[in-house]
This record gives structure tokens, sequence and C-alpha cells, in this order.
């Protein structure tokens, strides 16, 4: 995130009560770039859904995106999804494809999502499993958005383990 071309972002990383050193990590990382923010979670069993919501309150920018902590960007990942929106300005997000890459950096697939341009052509191309969940139609961690799309009161939903973000981007 730090390495982006696109340089006017505001960081805001979660601690999901991590067990490793990531609050020593991150405090490093706060101290050396002032466009870092903090949050230490302290629920027991948080959620990605639970975090999300969390990091969209403290989001001060007109835009987020959310990226976990296996994943990166590539370096013009910000700019290019902001001309893309700059380009349309009715859109209230824009997403990208994604490979998934080994550690070692071997490239094992690239995965293509399909397109939709409004409600009703998304709910075509969503696929539903067991108890009607969602499969993810979106890469969350390929998105970006406008801010705006939350003053709508359009959350992740606490109680959906998977899935999540497909019933987002419907509603």
């Amino acid at each position: 995130c730090i390495k982006q071309t696109y340089r006017n972002i505001n960081i805001i990383i979660a601690d999901d009560n991590s067990t490793d050193e990531s609050r020593d990590i991150i405090n490093e990382y706060c101290k050396k770039h002032t466009n870092i923010t903090k949050i230490f979670i302290d629920d027991k069993k948080p959620n990605i859904a639970k975090i999300r919501n969390i990091l969209i309150q403290h989001a001060k920018s007109p835009f987020c995106c959310f990226l976990s902590s296996d994943d990166y960007y590539d370096e013009d990942f910000i700019k290019n999804s902001m001309e893309c929106l700059s380009n349309n300005p009715h859109a209230y997000g824009v997403y990208s494809n994604f490979d998934w890459i080994t550690e070692d950096g071997e490239l094992l697939e690239v995965i293509s999502k399909p397109s939709f341009k409004d409600r009703v052509s998304l709910h075509k191309k969503v696929k539903y499993g067991a108890q009607g969940t969602p499969y993810v139609v979106v890469c969350f961690e390929s998105a970006l958005f406008r801010k705006k799309i939350f003053e709508k009161n359009i959350y992740f939903h606490e109680d959906i383990l998977h899935g999540e973000e497909s019933m987002f981007i419907c509603e």
C-alpha cells in the first residue's frame, strides 16, 4: 500500500487480536508513515464483516478499498481505479481481475470476474451455494468504492460468515 503511485491515500490498518508480532509491526509503520492509522480490535471473535464496518467508520477519504493481510496491490492499482471512477462519475465502485500467486511469486491463475452494469444484471450472474449463500462475485481486494455508497445505509452483514461481499454488492 505504501508503494502506490497514487500518493494521496490514507491507510487504515486493523489488527484483530493477532497472536504474532503484528501490533509491533503496525506501530513501527505508523511511526514511519504519517498517512497510516491503526485500529486494534479487541473483540474475541471478530469476523471480516465487522472489521470492514469498523474500518468504514474510520475512513475519512471519499473513497475506500479493502486489502487482506495475505494480499497485495499492483503499484498502480489505486491510480488506475481512481482514473476509472473519474471517467465514470455515476459508478459507486470499480473492480478488476486478480491473480493468484504463490509465496514464491509463481502465477497460479488469473481470476476473471463477470462484469455487470446494474442490479438486475448482477443478480443474474450471482451463483448461490448451500443455504442460499452467494458465492463471491467481486473480489473485494480488487475493488475501490466511493464512500458515499455507505451513506445509503449499506454495510456488511455481520451475521453472514461467507458471501458478505456479494450481499453488499447486491444491496
